[in-house]
């Protein structure tokens, strides 16, 4: 499911305008349409909602941020902040803990809290 996906279900199910959605969740009706059709006019491509777009869509459709993020399509762009000292990260390794399993992420955070501990 893409965020526009789930603020139309929302919408719909609540029979709630666009705009009245975009003013309880503090973003532009502009935002929220380009996030339901999923195309952003300015870049031609499907729009990268950002963390904090993401946290403000959850309070207002009343799901944890998490569940918000699980429900999200794989291919569902997210545009995360800028992190200082980008050239430290090794995005090989982000992007193959991306593609774990709820329980081999379980394993690989019990194998860092280990390390970090024997420090």
């Amino acid at each position: 499911m893409t965020l526009g996906e789930i603020i139309k279900q929302y919408r719909d199910e609540n029979k709630m305008s666009m705009d009245a959605f975009a003013k309880k969740a503090g973003l532009s009706k502009a935002y929220i349409s380009i996030l339901e059709r999923n195309y952003n006019p300015s870049s031609k491509r499907p729009p990268e909602p950002t963390l904090d777009a993401i946290a403000a869509i959850s309070v207002a459709v009343g799901m944890d941020f998490n569940d918000v993020i699980m429900r999200l399509d794989k291919k569902q762009k997210v545009k995360l902040p800028a992190i200082p000292n980008e050239e430290h990260l090794n995005y090989e390794i982000i992007d193959r803990l991306c593609k774990l399993t709820p329980d081999e992420m379980e394993k690989v955070d019990a194998f860092v809290q280990g390390l970090l501990a024997s420090r």
